[in-house]
């Protein structure tokens, strides 16, 4: 779990409604049978902001999916497919020069591993003050981006989703 050194707590009370980055996480546990509770959970994550249009990934979550489901499943076909409902639900944005740079600035200040910071800078670069991940302290802010994890006792669907209005 990455763990952010200077992040500060969540602030309370923000009114506007938010852009969410979603961490490859979401979507594997989705798709993954082994993990009953947490494949329930994930897939209404998946079909609730599906419903929205301030969801986003960037092409590392697409691949890094894509990466995950052909070792778990040997099917580059099937994961094809899944690849294709994900651009189909969310907006999936590319990872640039600026993202690699502010990736290596967040592996700097505050701890992250450089693939974990990559998903901060490709959130902060994009607008998203939210990244949904549990690789990332529950609650914690990091320069303005909030990490939430949809696993963390206390999550709830509906609350979390009116929160973001």
């Amino acid at each position: 779990m990455a763990r952010a050194r200077n992040a500060v707590p969540a602030s309370q009370g923000d009114a506007k409604a938010v852009t969410v980055f979603v961490d490859t996480n979401i979507f594997v546990y989705a798709l993954d049978h082994r993990e009953d509770r947490k494949r329930s959970h994930a897939a209404d994550l998946w079909d609730a902001l599906a419903l929205r249009d301030d969801s986003i990934v960037s092409a590392q979550v697409a691949s890094e999916l894509a990466n995950t489901l052909v070792r778990l499943w040997g099917d580059p076909k099937v994961a094809d497919e899944v690849v294709a409902r994900l651009d189909l639900s969310v907006r999936i944005l590319p990872v640039t020069p600026g993202t690699v740079r502010l990736a290596l600035h967040g592996v700097a200040r505050f701890g992250f591993s450089f693939y974990d910071a990559q998903v901060w800078a490709s959130a902060r670069e994009w607008g998203a003050s939210i990244v949904l991940s549990e690789d990332f302290t529950h609650g914690c802010v990091a320069d303005g981006v909030r990490f939430v994890n949809p696993f963390a006792g206390g999550f709830e669907l509906d609350e979390f989703l009116g929160s973001l209005d």
